[in-house]
């Protein structure tokens, strides 16, 4: 089937736009994921950070540098989601 010049041209320019707007969100969808995980991962090892210094481990058993504030109530059950 032949297309017209005038088809042929509508046919090149839609092509061509839907690969600039893949493209666009390609590298918006990456950067973002990038900024996110970045995030995360900078806020994960602050509060690793924190924790670690709350506790020490000797030999087998870990101590916990404020005992009283691991034995609140909010630290005894699971919390519920949301």
């Amino acid at each position: 089937m032949a297309l017209t010049f005038k088809s042929r041209i509508a046919l090149h320019y839609m092509l061509a736009t839907a690969a600039l707007v893949a493209a666009a969100y390609l590298v918006v969808f990456v950067v973002v994921c990038h900024q996110v995980y970045t995030y995360l991962d900078a806020n994960l090892r602050y509060e690793v950070a924190k924790h670690l210094g709350e506790i020490a481990i000797t030999g087998s058993k870990i101590r916990f540098s404020d005992r009283g504030e691991w034995e609140e109530r909010e630290h005894q059950r699971p919390r519920a989601p949301g």
